[in-house]
């Protein structure tokens, strides 16, 4: 059994997701910039920063469909796909650069949490 259906479905929905993301970012960074005022511009830098995080990991997953495998408590993210003009340095650079991006939206969380817990007990 041929596991190229799972892959286009795989692909479907991270064009689905792409497509989502850069809708809901961009109205969210729209709103933030232009239309929100009774927040700092410290917070507004933040948010902002996050939502251009999420666009820029939602861009590189629709590029390059890493697949992620779990074995006794390793994972190991890959790319099974042959790009044609494109060199396989640049590939693994871009499947490393998904790896990072998603670490630093995980931190990002933490440092929004503090952020606002020290903005409102200060």
């Amino acid at each position: 059994m041929s596991s190229l259906h799972i892959y286009e479905m795989a692909t479907y929905f991270s064009t689905s997701g792409f497509i989502a993301t850069v809708v809901l970012n961009s109205i969210l960074i729209f709103l933030t910039v232009f239309h929100l005022r009774q927040i700092h511009k410290t917070y507004k830098t933040l948010i902002v920063t996050f939502a251009t995080l999420c666009l820029i990991f939602s861009f590189i997953e629709m590029m390059v469909h890493p697949f992620y495998h779990s074995y006794n408590g390793g994972l190991i993210n890959f790319n099974m796909v042959k790009w044609v003009g494109w060199s396989e340095d640049l590939v693994t650079v871009l499947v490393a650069s998904y790896s990072g991006v998603y670490v630093s939206i995980v931190s990002f969380f933490t440092v929004l949490f503090m952020f606002r817990y020290w903005t409102m007990m200060g």
